[in-house]
């Protein structure tokens, strides 16, 4: 990728409506996401998803990775004898895909995301073109 991707997918990160056309387009209707799916979704070893993790804490969790501990957990959990549990929004699902290099999956991802954010800002222009047409 170039640093015009980069950038792109990264603002997708900030777009609630790339992400939840994106998370449609997955047809993904959770709130949260443990490391395990996310390993399933982009096909890796949980080991990986646990080294994206220890690399990139900062962003992910800028990107609304939680670590819950105590009674947050409890509040989550109810019922277990965990005493950590990690878990993710689709954003930061779509964070790892950016972060996971030698992925296929994620490579499929960062094209739709790109694919899907071009199409959007289209539309968008069209929209204005539009509502300067008609005054509205």
């Amino acid at each position: 990728m170039n640093n015009a991707e980069d950038l792109k997918l990264s603002n997708v990160l900030n777009n609630d409506l790339a992400i939840q056309g994106i998370k449609q387009y997955y047809g993904f209707d959770n709130t949260y996401f443990t490391n395990q799916q996310i390993a399933d979704f982009y096909e890796v070893d949980i080991r990986t998803i646990r080294r994206i993790i220890e690399d990139n804490l900062d962003e992910l969790q800028r990107n609304d990775l939680q670590i819950l501990r105590g009674q947050k957990l409890k509040d989550f959990m109810e019922l277990s004898k965990t005493t950590q549990l990690v878990v993710s929004t689709f954003r930061t699902v779509l964070n790892f895909g950016m972060l996971l290099k030698r992925s296929e999956k994620a490579a499929q991802v960062r094209t739709k995301i790109l694919v899907y954010d071009e199409l959007q800002l289209k539309w968008i222009l069209a929209k204005q073109k539009v509502d300067a047409l008609y005054g509205e």
